[in-house]
């Protein structure tokens, strides 16, 4: 996971992904929009705008994703958080 939040060049393990999502729990007033950059049968680039997250942050996300076990995981992230 690589991504820029202000100058600060972030880089994690994909595990930490998972691990912020489940701290934060739901975020009323988080909106997401998706787009499907590419598609195969086993893989996929996701576009995801951000806005408001559990830290009112906005960013843009790409995910990349690939089917293990019939379900599809990210397993890798790339983002920006904008400043406001």
């Amino acid at each position: 996971m690589y991504g820029y939040w202000g100058e600060l060049l972030i880089e994690s393990y994909i595990e930490n992904l998972y691990e912020s999502v489940k701290k934060a729990g739901p975020t009323p007033t988080l909106k997401s929009h998706l787009a499907a950059l590419h598609k195969t049968p086993t893989t996929a680039t996701v576009r995801n705008k951000v806005e408001a997250n559990a830290m009112m942050k906005d960013f843009t996300e790409y995910h990349s994703l690939i089917k293990i076990n019939g379900e599809q995981k990210i397993i890798s992230k790339q983002f920006h958080k904008y400043d406001k």
